[in-house]
């Protein structure tokens, strides 16, 4: 894939929750006891949020990109 190649990523939606010990976070559908935290802030639970995102794309855009090298291999070696 070319590096100007535009990639579009869907990302996850998460839930945020205020509890007696803190601040929590999870995916939309996780059951309440799968949740991390406590954080003490909303700023540090929404800052985790973010990382857990950038993880998102760094891994979908890897594997975009392996997968596009695969490709292009094979095509190239098609048409030797």
């Amino acid at each position: 894939m070319a590096e100007t190649a535009r990639r579009k990523y869907a990302l996850a939606d998460y839930t945020v929750e205020l509890r007696g010990r803190g601040w929590y976070f999870g995916r939309q559908y996780d059951p309440p006891a799968k949740y991390r935290g406590p954080y003490k802030s909303i700023a540090s639970v929404t800052l985790m949020i973010a990382r857990q995102l950038r993880r998102e794309v760094e891994r979908r855009d890897r594997a975009a990109i392996d997968r596009d090298v695969t490709t292009s291999k094979n095509d190239t070696a098609a048409t030797s």
